[in-house]
């Protein structure tokens, strides 16, 4: 069995003034699907769903480790809820914070 490095994988389609994004990164058996093109979307997803059992858990909010929150024109990515789950894990919850030396 060879092993390998996958790149995300990203159509990227032009039509005059328009621009069609679609994006799909997939890591095991997670999947997250995204495009400025909401048919397309959900077209996609149609297609992936006659051939894979899909479940459409709505707008991504966390992924790998990483919490997403979106706002009107941002996208924010924290591990907030990882750091809390390993000090739990390792029952550290009451340990004391100290500042981190930055170059």
């Amino acid at each position: 069995m060879g092993l390998f490095t996958a790149v995300p994988i990203s159509l990227c389609l032009s039509s005059g003034d328009l621009l069609i994004l679609t994006i799909l990164l997939l890591y095991v058996d997670d999947i997250i699907l995204t495009s400025n093109l909401p048919s397309l979307l959900s077209s996609f997803v149609t297609t992936l769903g006659a051939e894979f059992e899909l479940s459409d858990l709505g707008f991504l909010s966390y992924f790998l480790g990483l919490e997403a929150t979106f706002s009107t024109d941002s996208l924010c990515l924290s591990q907030t809820k990882y750091t809390i789950d390993l000090l739990r894990r390792y029952s550290m919850t009451e340990c004391k914070p100290c500042s981190t030396p930055v170059c």
